[in-house]
């Protein structure tokens, strides 16, 4: 067969013309609806506003520390709270394919100069158990321990007095003993709590510690207030065995009253 020849008039090239550019418009049209739809999607965040990821663990541990931040450690979002004597991160890690749910922390304790080390932490698990964050093994929140206060250097000698004794060269009255600390001594004066370096002599003014404040309060509650804590009972003395009468209960030779057998029941 041979090849059929089709003229075009005029105004039939037109009309293709016009349909060609019609179609064009049409798809650019549609191209530009789909970009609005994109742009609205992926729209850039008001000023101000940060886009937060989902953080399990700081949901749980928020009910019970309000004050918990959130952060992130080995890799895993995670709750931080701070204690007095230690950073304590709590996170929920998920196993790949074992689909396993960890509920672990991480506890880094200060220094003796109250700086957090993170070469040593101790690793536990965690869960909540009605208003509490049940821990195993357990996590102790404070020391218990007044603070060295001679590490501050920012911290200055109000006073220096004889060394290995408990006189004052600013009119304290060192008249406490914290339990196991044999480098301080500790007195009251104004309603200020003041240590001295037994060693050295040194006085300090430890106001501005509130831990060891708090654990000195604690430890000798009326101090502050002017009471002055309860002298220990003193020791009785043993009997004399060379006046000592066979088969007689007698008072330790430095009571204050007399022997009385009616006094025996």
């Amino acid at each position: 067969m041979g090849k059929k020849t089709i003229r075009l008039t005029e105004s039939d090239l037109k009309k293709i013309i016009k349909m060609v550019i019609s179609e064009q418009e049409t798809g650019y049209q549609m191209n530009l609806s789909y970009a609005q739809q994109d742009n609205t999607r992926f729209a850039p965040l008001p000023t101000g506003q940060v886009l937060t990821l989902p953080n399990p663990a700081l949901d749980q541990i928020k009910k019970v520390y309000p004050k918990a931040t959130a952060s992130k450690i080995s890799g895993q979002l995670a709750a931080l709270v701070i204690h007095p004597n230690s950073e304590v991160y709590y996170f929920i890690q998920k196993g790949d394919k074992s689909g396993i749910v960890n509920q672990r922390y991480f506890q880094y304790l200060k220094d003796k100069d109250g700086k957090i080390t993170k070469s040593n932490a101790k690793i536990g698990s965690w869960k909540i158990e009605g208003n509490k964050v049940k821990t195993n093994p357990p996590i102790e929140t404070s020391d218990n321990t007044v603070q060295n206060t001679t590490s501050k250097q920012s911290v200055k000698p109000v006073g220096t007095s004889k060394p290995n004794t408990k006189e004052s060269a600013i009119g304290v009255v060192y008249q406490y003993e914290y339990p196991n600390d044999k480098k301080y001594v500790y007195g009251v004066k104004d309603g200020k709590w003041y240590s001295k370096t037994l060693v050295s002599g040194k006085e300090f003014d430890i106001s501005v510690f509130p831990t060891s404040v708090a654990n000195l309060n604690k430890q000798f509650p009326g101090a502050l207030k002017g009471i002055a804590e309860p002298p220990l009972p003193p020791k009785p003395t043993a009997p004399n065995p060379e006046t000592a009468t066979p088969g007689l209960v007698q008072e330790p030779t430095s009571g204050k009253q007399a022997y009385n057998p009616n006094d025996l029941s």
